[in-house]
Protein backbone atom coordinates (compact mmCIF):
# COMPACT_ATOMS: atom_id res chain seq x y z
CA UNK A 1 0.00 0.00 0.00
CA UNK A 2 2.56 2.36 1.19
CA UNK A 3 4.51 1.81 -2.41
CA UNK A 4 1.46 2.22 -4.40
CA UNK A 5 1.13 6.06 -2.66
CA UNK A 6 5.18 6.67 -3.03
CA UNK A 7 4.47 5.65 -7.24
CA UNK A 8 1.87 8.15 -6.97
CA UNK A 9 3.89 10.89 -5.56
CA UNK A 10 6.27 9.80 -7.42
CA UNK A 11 4.25 9.93 -10.71
CA UNK A 12 3.50 13.62 -9.86
CA UNK A 13 6.67 14.95 -9.21
CA UNK A 14 7.03 15.14 -5.66
CA UNK A 15 9.85 13.05 -5.01
CA UNK A 16 13.28 14.82 -6.06
CA UNK A 17 16.05 12.44 -5.24
CA UNK A 18 16.81 9.51 -2.95
CA UNK A 19 17.23 11.26 -0.14
CA UNK A 20 14.00 12.66 -0.41
CA UNK A 21 12.67 9.05 -1.44
CA UNK A 22 14.19 7.40 1.71
CA UNK A 23 12.41 10.50 3.77
CA UNK A 24 9.16 9.88 2.01
CA UNK A 25 9.37 6.04 2.63
CA UNK A 26 9.84 6.35 5.91
CA UNK A 27 7.12 8.97 6.73
CA UNK A 28 4.45 6.69 5.27
CA UNK A 29 6.00 3.79 7.05
CA UNK A 30 5.34 5.71 10.53
CA UNK A 31 1.95 6.63 9.45
CA UNK A 32 0.72 3.05 8.05
CA UNK A 33 2.38 1.99 11.60
CA UNK A 34 0.51 4.10 13.70
CA UNK A 35 -3.13 3.02 11.48
CA UNK A 36 -2.44 -0.40 12.37
CA UNK A 37 -1.58 0.12 15.87
CA UNK A 38 -4.81 2.53 16.02
CA UNK A 39 -7.17 -0.49 14.26
CA UNK A 40 -5.82 -3.44 16.61
CA UNK A 41 -6.21 -0.88 19.59
CA UNK A 42 -10.59 -0.39 18.44
CA UNK A 43 -10.92 -4.05 17.74
CA UNK A 44 -9.41 -5.40 20.77
CA UNK A 45 -11.53 -2.89 22.89
CA UNK A 46 -14.54 -4.13 20.87
CA UNK A 47 -13.86 -7.24 21.54
CA UNK A 48 -13.56 -6.81 25.18
CA UNK A 49 -17.31 -4.41 24.85
CA UNK A 50 -15.38 -1.23 25.58
CA UNK A 51 -14.55 1.07 23.09
CA UNK A 52 -14.41 4.31 24.60
CA UNK A 53 -11.47 2.34 27.09
CA UNK A 54 -9.67 1.54 24.04
CA UNK A 55 -9.62 4.85 22.64
CA UNK A 56 -8.74 6.23 25.88
CA UNK A 57 -6.24 4.14 26.54
CA UNK A 58 -4.21 4.23 23.34
CA UNK A 59 -5.14 8.54 23.49
CA UNK A 60 -2.83 8.16 26.98
CA UNK A 61 -0.22 5.63 25.43
CA UNK A 62 0.39 7.83 22.73
CA UNK A 63 2.70 10.62 24.64
CA UNK A 64 4.55 7.76 26.22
Amino acid sequence: MKNKIFHLFESNGLVVDDSNKEIILYGLTKIFDALLIWIYTIACAGLMGDFLVGILFEAGYIPL
